[in-house]
């Protein structure tokens, strides 16, 4: 057996079927193992002990975290959870886990992202759900015990984001209640750069592989000094050197790039380079000297830009852009010139657009921030650091050595290509030179450290006063923790710190300290299921506590306060500086803001403005200018982010209040709600009537709708002309627009009533006939309903009581069968339908059971006996049709059958199941016939 045959029977030997590793053979061109796979295989991960993987980006983790999930669900069963810290990963797994699982051996894959929430007892029935850790926290949380009984694996992707300050104490509590409270469950952490293993597979109890410094393709790490003519390259012990021309542009940064780009482009695959920039405007301006390089040169097709797919991306991106402006004039510019930039001040959509536009190797050079860098795959030979730094050199931070390790990392994906990963770090001079490659080449990888900070993490402490109650139930909590293994703090002095906590906690009246335990409120326990700070809670809660009853809640205010809170920290708008006339003291007076700092507390009541001002219908190019916007943030900080976060925020306050303050959500939840819904979708409170109906979902598609029809309201569109309509939008639009419109405004009859005048628009019939029908009574009625059917072109309908008094019914009709023959009944008749009209004179009362079954003495012999009534029956009027072998169509119900079967829709099973069974069938059961 060849060794690459040994390789992939260990996992036969293992556990998993030989089926799925013939399949990895023959399929996925899976031939053997690496390095870290091997070693994880033999130390056990497939085993019951939980396990942590180190190893370098693109070394086959995923792949390792497949194994587990497939053995564990085939040999236990159970939901594989696996966990990552962005949406965008979580996309890029959800896709790998279906191409490899889904696909071939029929598991099911799902996730929850967003602010959607899946049911739980739905969503981990799956093989296989993708979620956030705060997803995964929010079901812990609140569905303990659907999470215990039907998970077996939870795979935890960038394990050393517990390093990290903001989403750290979330993922290490999380993990530490699988640890406490879990104790069967399967827990296998994948980190890059994990310095530690020992210390944390330790602390989960498991076993580890360490395979750092192993790659499939090598990794060179190079530094580049201002002024040389080389780049200095190290690979372990080796040091080697590359030429680079020095005077192509000022900017020894961009020339080392531009010089790159020249010097590979007659390779046999244009080398693509990603740029790493420390702030959104250093992206975009390498970007653009980059582009006006590569235009200026003498021999720009020395590039190698493929001109016809570059102007096609460009106009994509113009097009796919929710706004277009400035910022998108000069990506698409850039993108002709195969080069582009990348950060979250743009719009998602374009953002996608430049990926692909990457990876389908249109754009050569991709200048980002770190926003890139999150664990997504592309096909990159070069990275290049502009700085090792976060943000600017006056507000900024330096990079540690592992997210250094993580950024270069990025270069030399096996999945791409076969050649070494080269990243380039940018030195101004000797001493720095050679301070980067101590501290980032050959620099120690930080260890993963607990970043619980336990007398400050209110919403910590108030998930452990719901899940422990005690001090000691606590602390046994913590000393299974990260924190308790690390922080050697005694059980007093955690106690202590515990108590002062919750002296806060009940400040906010969330928890009740009596009898030596800790107790949280109905108002604690509400805020302890959902992802808002208690600090927040407190905050809007305190705020709407000031708003009497005869008062409307003032956008600006109600928005500095949400713009206040620890969820919008870091997506408020800064104003330039000295350019605002904001007294801070003021400010900290009237929103009572005592905890932030005064730039704090003016970027909130800027962000407040903004957002309001914008909601009106200001566009944000203008609120920016107005309130004097710092020029680093772009419209897309708003609409996609800002004022989404600031939406789910006072949805989130409006669900604890609704479970914990009955009185206050009461007064003002319906205007909470409102007020969440304009910031969700960017419009006025009109508007927002068309998004909630789901008309228009958009702030751009809102106001077309409102242009093209002149109106300002829903209730305005619900009574625009439906003829009218068509002509200016076309038939499907016009209809479905005014569906949602009716839904919204009208309901019981005369929402009926419309939706079948809609359904004969769409199939362009004429409306006089069907407005006949539902307006019309007595006589009239009569003959609407027989010359309706008349024109259904497979039924043969013979007029009997022309007059209305003699004791026939209306009509009798056979269906005609595409073969000649009528269609039958069940027990072989010819299903002859015999059809009695029966209405109430100018609508003032419903038709009776006596009326409605009357049709049985008129036609006794009738296979079927139809009652046609309007505008209703009474309630209760079913149970005498059945008894008497009567169908019952109320008149909105008819003309639906009728319009769709004018059109021709009606089938042999429509008609058997329309008229086959005797009782009562309205508008809903007709459509759900047909549809």
């Amino acid at each position: 057996m060849s060794e690459s045959g040994t390789e992939l029977s260990k996992l036969v030997e293992a556990g998993l079927p030989k089926e799925y590793v013939d399949y990895l053979l023959e399929q996925r061109g899976v031939d053997s193992l690496w390095e870290p796979q091997l070693q994880a295989i033999n130390e056990g991960i497939l085993e019951e002990d939980n396990f942590l993987v180190v190893s370098e980006a693109g070394t086959g983790k995923t792949l390792l975290a497949e194994f587990v999930i497939f053995h564990q669900n085939i040999h236990d069963g159970g939901c594989g959870v696996f966990l990552v810290p962005f949406k965008p990963l979580a996309e890029e797994k959800i896709q790998d886990f279906t191409e490899g699982l889904s696909d071939k051996f029929g598991m099911e894959i799902d996730s929850s992202i967003g602010s959607d929430i899946t049911p739980p007892q739905e969503l981990f029935e799956n093989n296989i759900v993708v979620l956030t850790y705060e997803k995964f926290n929010y079901y812990l949380r609140n569905h303990p015990d659907v999470v215990g009984k039907k998970t077996s694996t939870v795979v935890v992707d960038e394990f050393q984001i517990i390093n990290d300050e903001t989403r750290g104490p979330v993922l290490e509590t999380t993990i530490t209640k699988l640890l406490h409270d879990y104790g069967d469950l399967k827990i296998v952490g994948l980190s890059a750069t994990a310095a530690n293993p020992d210390e944390i597979s330790d602390w989960i109890d498991g076993n580890y592989i360490d395979c750092r410094g192993w790659r499939p393709n090598p990794l060179y790490e190079g530094i580049y000094a201002a002024q040389s003519d080389e780049i200095t390259f190290y690979h372990e012990d080796d040091e080697e050197s590359e030429p680079c021309q020095n005077d192509l542009l000022s900017n020894f940064r961009e020339n080392a790039i531009a010089d790159y780009l020249l010097r590979t482009a007659s390779q046999e695959r244009d080398r693509q380079a990603l740029v790493f920039a420390s702030t959104r405007s250093a992206a975009q301006n390498t970007a653009e000297q980059l582009a006006d390089f590569i235009n200026s040169h003498p021999k720009a097709y020395d590039f190698a830009i493929d001109e016809a797919a570059a102007d096609e991306l460009s106009q994509e991106i113009k097009s796919s852009a929710r706004r277009t402006g400035p910022n998108i004039e000069t990506l698409a510019t850039c993108v002709k010139w195969g080069t582009a930039f990348y950060h979250a001040g743009l719009d998602s959509a374009v953002r996608s657009v430049i990926e692909r536009g990457f990876k389908d190797g249109v754009i050569r050079t991709l200048s980002s921030t770190s926003n890139l860098g999150a664990g997504i795959n592309l096909p990159v030979d070069r990275v290049f650091i502009r700085h090792p730094r976060y943000g600017s050199s006056y507000s900024g931070t330096e990079m540690t050595t592992a997210e250094y390790k993580n950024l270069a990392g990025r270069a030399g994906r096996y999945n791409y290509t076969d050649r070494r990963g080269e990243s380039i770090l940018f030195a101004e001079d000797f001493t720095e030179k050679l301070q980067y490659k101590n501290t980032y080449i050959n620099g120690d990888l930080e260890e993963i450290s607990s970043q619980i900070k336990l007398g400050e993490d209110l919403d910590l402490m108030l998930d452990l006063i719901r899940g422990y109650q005690t001090p000691n139930l606590i602390y046994s909590f913590l000393e299974d923790s990260l924190f308790g293994q690390q922080s050697g703090l005694t059980k007093p002095q955690v106690e202590a710190v515990i108590t002062e906590t919750s002296i806060k906690l009940e400040e906010y009246d969330m928890v009740d300290r009596a009898d030596g335990g800790l107790t949280l409120t109905k108002l604690g326990k509400a805020t302890s299921k959902q992802l808002v700070s208690p600090k927040s809670v407190h905050m809007i809660r305190n705020f709407l506590e000031t708003i009497s009853s005869n008062e409307s809640i003032q956008k600006e205010d109600l928005f500095t306060i949400i713009c206040g809170t620890p969820e919008c920290q870091y997506l408020r708008l800064y104003h330039k500086k000295g350019q605002t006339n904001l007294r801070t003291s003021e400010l900290r007076r009237r929103y009572d803001m005592q905890d932030l700092a005064d730039n704090e507390i003016t970027a909130a009541y800027t962000s407040a403005c903004v957002v309001a001002d914008w909601l009106e219908g200001m566009s944000l190019e203008d609120a920016f200018e107005k309130y004097s916007v710092i020029d680093s943030r772009t419209p897309a900080d708003v609409y996609e982010r800002l004022a989404p976060e600031m939406a789910r925020v006072l949805r989130t306050v409006t669900r604890v209040l609704e479970a914990a303050d009955s009185e206050l959500f009461d007064a003002l939840g319906e205007e909470v709600e409102r007020l969440a819904d304009q910031l969700q979708y960017g419009l006025d409170e009109a508007g927002v009537s068309f998004a909630r109906a789901g008309i228009a979902t958009s702030r751009n598609e809102v106001r077309a709708l409102r242009e093209k029809l002149d109106i300002e309201t829903i209730e305005e569109l619900a009574d625009c002309d439906i003829s009218d309509m068509k002509a200016r939008m076309g038939t499907d639009d016009a209809v479905r627009a005014k569906r949602g419109a009716v839904d919204a405004v009208y309901d019981g009859r005369e929402a009926e009533a419309q939706h079948v005048l809609l359904t004969a628009a769409k199939r362009e019939l004429s409306s006089s006939s069907f407005e006949r029908l539902l307006n019309s009574h007595t006589d009239e009625f009569e003959t609407t309903c027989v010359n309706l059917l008349d024109s259904v072109e497979e039924l043969f309908v013979e007029p009997a009581d022309e007059d209305g008094r003699t004791r026939e019914p209306e009509c009798r009709m056979k269906i005609k069968l595409p073969d000649g023959n009528y269609l039958e009944t069940k027990d072989g008749r010819t299903m002859t339908i015999a059809v009695e009209c029966k209405s109430k004179k100018n609508f003032d009362n419903e038709v009776t059971a006596k009326k409605a079954t009357a049709v049985k003495t008129k036609a006794p012999d009738a296979p079927v006996k139809l009652t046609v009534g309007t505008p209703s029956f009474v309630d209760g009027v079913e149970d005498d049709a059945i008894s008497n072998d009567v169908l019952l169509m109320p008149a909105t119900a008819f003309g639906e059958f009728v319009a769709r079967a004018i059109n021709g829709e009606a089938t042999r099973e429509i008609y058997q199941e329309l008229f086959g069974e005797p009782g009562l069938i309205d508008l809903e059961e007709v459509r759900e016939a047909f549809d």
